[in-house]
């Protein structure tokens, strides 16, 4: 959408659901759930992340 107006009411409908209680909150598959204290510091976001996102692309093959 050109103005993104779609996506903010979006967003603003699933803060109460997804539990975003401040920013950053990373949700990832809708499974996981965690701010920078959550991960340990702002350091350990990103290694988090990749390995969240790997846990669930790995999950998602077949056989899996």
């Amino acid at each position: 959408h050109p103005n993104g107006k779609a996506e903010i009411v979006f967003a603003k409908a699933m803060v109460p659901r997804w539990g975003v209680a401040g920013t950053p909150t990373i949700i990832i598959n809708g499974k996981y759930r965690f701010d920078v204290a959550g991960a340990g510091s702002h350091e350990k976001v990103a290694p988090l992340i990749d390995f969240l996102v790997a846990k669930e692309r790995a999950a998602k093959k077949p056989g899996a």
